[in-house]
């Protein structure tokens, strides 16, 4: 994690990254950077994503996520095929907290993904 002003900056998100930043007192990620797509820099992922703090606290901001593409033969689904599917896969848990229960803001729980294909810089804000 890095803390840039206002920004909260995750790289890779592995099993439990919610408990992990509650124990630093940290919450608003909107930003997560995968290096790679293996499952334990993936995983905690859905969880990030879904948790009530984190979804709450980015309001209406979705969630942005870069990563690879598909690097055939290897890699054979990219970053935007893993956010799509977990769209997919909790489209009933997100409309039973977003429409009927917590009434949590809808764009909280949507992915913003950049694939990455090229080695350089992959996001800059500020200049910087």
């Amino acid at each position: 994690m890095v803390v840039a002003g206002s920004e909260v900056l995750l790289f890779d998100c592995g099993h439990g990254i919610p408990n992990r930043l509650a124990q630093v007192g940290r919450t608003g990620v909107n930003k997560v950077f995968l290096t790679h797509v293996h499952s334990d820099h993936t995983e905690g992922l859905p969880e990030l994503w879904m948790n009530e703090n984190t979804w709450g606290s980015r309001g209406s901001t979705p969630l942005s996520v870069w990563g690879p593409g598909e690097l055939a033969p290897d890699q054979p689904c990219g970053t935007a095929d893993i956010t799509n599917q977990l769209s997919t896969a909790f489209a009933t848990n997100t409309h039973i907290r977003r429409d009927l229960v917590e009434h949590l803001l809808g764009g909280g729980i949507t992915f913003q993904t950049a694939e990455i294909t090229s080695e350089g810089v992959v996001y800059q804000t500020n200049g910087s």
